[in-house]
């Protein structure tokens, strides 16, 4: 389909008729298109990401502005109740990245985001495009790190009126799938002390639950008055940072417990998958943690 619209449109289309060994194939189509190009900036895009109609005024407003890299985090549009379950992944994928935390003025960025990165031709081959993150599933943070060591700025911003993306429209199982494919990992990229706060945030969602408990065994009233207190006070902050993100269902900060014990499993789940081997199947292709480990 992304081909169909781009030859619609008059873009000139590269087929790639092979992946060369050690590559992965979003590194491999990303630094051909980059070796094709002429412009001396470099916008690159994953499929499911749509600009809005001045998105890309916005982002070349952006480089513009803070004259470094430019990572985008896409507004992720909600289409079916199962997508809501990308929730608590996001808001923790965009905590990790040290810059939507209240340390963002004291720590860089640990990487870039993938689905919209923005950089002129002279840093992004200066680091090997790429090249240098070409058998990495989670090549977003690699290619980021590499930035930052070349000592070029790397900007990490979310999408809001700017570019969107729906990321799992395929069912339930994508979202597991997704997330599990390298989720763990991305995670000992982390800051120890960002990986703390965030550890603690989530824990905290279940302290107005150990209070319900409580109360019902104990019937102590004040007990069960200030559970309800926290729940509230913890949805209504979930709220709000969910609406900057996505447009996610109020359903989400109302019956958070589900929603964040879904989020643990599936962290477990890829920290099994990492530690034991283990493939997993993702969009038509399996994601072999024994041969991306050896890299």
């Amino acid at each position: 389909m992304t081909v169909e619209v781009a030859k619609n449109n008059g873009i000139k289309v590269i087929n790639i008729k092979s992946l060369p060994n050690g590559w992965l194939g979003k590194p491999w189509a990303c630094f051909t298109g980059a070796k094709n190009s002429s412009g001396n900036i470099l916008l690159f895009l994953d499929a499911d990401t749509e600009l809005h109609k001045d998105g890309l005024e916005n982002l070349l407003l952006c480089y513009l502005k803070y004259k470094g890299v430019i990572t985008v985090q896409p507004y992720h549009k909600i289409k079916k109740i199962y997508e809501n379950f990308a929730a608590y992944f996001n808001l923790v994928l965009m905590g990790s990245m040290n810059v939507f935390t209240p340390l963002q003025r004291v720590s860089k960025p640990i990487g870039a985001f993938g689905p919209c990165l923005l950089c002129d031709r002279t840093s992004y081959f200066s680091i090997g495009g790429h090249g240098s993150a070409k058998s990495k599933v989670l090549e977003d943070l690699e290619i980021g790190k590499k930035f930052i060591k070349n000592n070029t700025n790397v900007f990490c911003f979310g999408g809001k009126g700017t570019i969107d993306f729906r990321m799992y429209p395929d069912g339930i199982k994508s979202v597991v799938n997704g997330f599990s494919r390298g989720f763990s990992s991305g995670a000992k990229s982390t800051s120890i002390l960002n990986l703390i706060l965030i550890v603690l945030w989530i824990s905290i969602s279940f302290y107005p639950l150990t209070l319900f408990f409580g109360s019902a065994i104990s019937f102590n009233l004040i007990e069960f008055i200030t559970g309800v207190v926290f729940y509230i006070a913890y949805a209504l902050q979930l709220n709000w940072m969910l609406k900057r993100i996505g447009n996610f269902s109020p359903l989400v900060p109302l019956f958070f417990p589900l929603f964040v014990n879904f989020f643990i499993i599936i962290f477990l789940w890829s920290i099994i998958a990492n530690i034991f081997k283990i493939n997993i199947k993702w969009k038509e292709r399996t994601i072999n943690h024994r041969t991306k480990n050896k890299k």
